[in-house]
């Protein structure tokens, strides 16, 4: 990843898929967090999809957050671009 272009892509990318809450990518640290269902998507998902975008992504950490509705199951995803 080396410009704020790549940055847009990936973030744009993201929030089209289903289950993707939030996006956020930084050029500076080349890391990303995402926030997601993960009764709709999960990590290897996200990774699959980040990597098709030709950038090479790896877990840095897996966070699952309290529920916010009975039903969804919300985590977040630190990624390393």
């Amino acid at each position: 990843m080396t410009c704020s272009s790549c940055v847009h892509g990936i973030e744009t990318a993201m929030m089209k898929l289903p289950g993707i809450l939030t996006a956020s990518v930084a050029l500076a640290t080349s890391r990303g967090r995402f926030t997601y269902n993960s009764e709709l998507i999960g990590a290897r998902d996200i990774l699959a999809a980040i990597n098709v975008r030709s950038a090479k992504a790896a877990i840095l950490s897996l966070q699952t957050l309290p529920r916010m509705l009975v039903l969804f199951l919300y985590q977040e995803l630190y990624i390393g671009v």
